[in-house]
């Protein structure tokens, strides 16, 4: 529980820095950014609230599923990016080699794919599979839009 709330307040507080959200980027004088972990807090507040759904037998694996179903997605998606930076411009031949790049890469995306897709076996892992593509499909269509028309910075 304790490593969730940290992980996530943490990580609330990275997105909010980026966004320029100010109510979540205040850090205590401990170094924890308080009104994010509080957040986090609050919504975990909502478990009791899923696990009173009949649907739903058991809210850990349904709040864990679907935090493991994103994480499938952001595999993929770094594995994806990885394969475009080896054919773009900017790749570096004497930089981070993966090794045997050409079988492995395909073969990884392949195999996170075939693990989601097993998700759809089981009732219990089926609906945070479909809450993941959901979340993937508003959050992605989200950062499309927003991003749109915004610059990257080039590091030099």
């Amino acid at each position: 529980m304790n490593s969730v709330l940290f992980s996530s307040g943490r990580h609330l507080y990275q997105l909010s820095t980026e966004l320029g959200i100010k109510s979540f980027t205040k850090i205590s004088k401990n170094g924890i950014p308080f009104t994010a972990v509080l957040l986090s807090a609050v919504l975990l507040v909502f478990a009791p609230v899923i696990s009173s759904i009949p649907a739903i037998n058991n809210a850990f694996q349904f709040v864990s599923g679907g935090a493991s179903d994103l994480s499938i997605f952001v595999y993929v998606l770094t594995m994806v990016a990885h394969r475009k930076y080896r054919q773009s411009q900017d790749f570096l031949p004497d930089g981070f080699k993966m090794p045997f790049y050409s079988i492995a890469s395909p073969l990884t995306i392949m195999a996170f794919v075939l693990i989601f897709f097993s998700l759809f076996t089981n009732w219990n892992d089926m609906i945070p599979a479909i809450g993941a593509i959901a979340w993937a499909v508003i959050v992605g269509g989200f950062c499309l839009f927003y991003y749109r028309d915004k610059k990257v910075a080039v590091l030099e």
